[in-house]
């Protein structure tokens, strides 16, 4: 048993000296700029029936460096399944120096897919430009559950809200996130006004009064409601603010706030509305 297991440490041991020697005699080889002699002995280990993933990163690189992008994606798209630490770290150097070198030949799409591989690997690397470059692709294809991931990467990444906030503003408006849109008024303040910007920022204000109201969350519902009607955007929407307004007051018993509000319903409302009927109903009931 010991025997056994001692012939497989030494195995392992051999195994991650030639590894190193590989990685050794590779990078000499690049570092040289003998990109043919390296090649050719990637392909000489293959041929030997060597199957390691850290031939295939090289070759990628090579590949890179020598302009052969095509070849260079074949190979680096192709690399599945986990790597152990150091030949992970060497695959996503890799795969940034080919998404850098691709970006700046106007590949986009291949440097879209490198940088998108590094995040899909590990999470936690940090793309800085790249992040904003990733969502903006994202963005281009309706994709907003991606890009705002991307965004949020940035974000946490010390990256600048202002550099990315009017599309990172609409993305948080296509997913429905609310509060995150309510949470950045002041930083709406700063940025050239756009009247789209403004709208959204109205709507969720009173989506997030209309959420807490019909969870039966009055408070917090009728504190969105006030800040919306003091906003004023978008006004079509202040006829039904006005009314959930009226409901939460007459539940409270505060019938002349209520009333007042209900009279504020029909300032907006169409008169042949439902709004502007229940509106109606509830001041004539109140006032007998």
């Amino acid at each position: 048993m010991y025997k056994n297991l001692a012939a497989v440490l030494i195995s392992l041991f051999l195994l991650s000296c030639t590894g190193r020697d590989i990685r050794f005699r590779l990078e000499n080889y690049i570092k040289e700029k003998k990109y043919r002699t390296a090649e050719n002995f990637i392909m000489e280990k293959e041929a030997q029936g060597d199957t390691s993933k850290i031939l295939e990163i090289y070759l990628g690189k090579i590949y890179t460096y020598t302009r052969k992008y095509k070849k260079a994606g074949d190979v680096l798209f192709s690399i599945e399944g986990r790597l152990p630490s150091p030949e992970k770290e060497l695959y996503i150097n890799t795969l940034l120096e080919f998404g850098d070198s691709t970006y700046n030949i106007g590949y986009k799409y291949m440097a879209e897919r490198a940088y998108a591989t590094i995040f899909r690997i590990d999470s936690l690397f940090n793309l800085g430009w790249r992040f904003r470059f990733l969502a903006q692709r994202s963005l281009n294809r309706d994709d907003y559950e991606q890009a705002y991931a991307y965004f949020r990467a940035y974000l946490q990444n010390d990256g600048s809200i202002d550099s990315v906030f009017t599309d990172y503003f609409r993305t948080l408006y296509a997913l429905g996130k609310w509060k995150e849109i309510v949470t950045l008024k002041n930083r709406l303040k700063n940025v050239k006004r756009k009247a789209d910007l403004d709208w959204i920022y109205g709507e969720s204000l009173f989506n997030l009064a209309e959420t807490f109201y019909e969870s039966g969350i009055e408070d917090s519902a009728l504190k969105y409601l006030n800040e919306f009607i003091d906003y004023g955007t978008p006004r079509i929407l202040l006829d039904d603010a006005y009314l959930m307004r009226a409901e939460i007051l007459e539940n409270r018993g505060d019938t002349a706030q209520a009333l007042e509000s209900y009279y504020r319903v029909l300032l907006y409302a169409p008169k042949r509305t439902r709004t502007a009927k229940k509106a109606r109903e509830r001041i004539n009931e109140l006032e007998k």
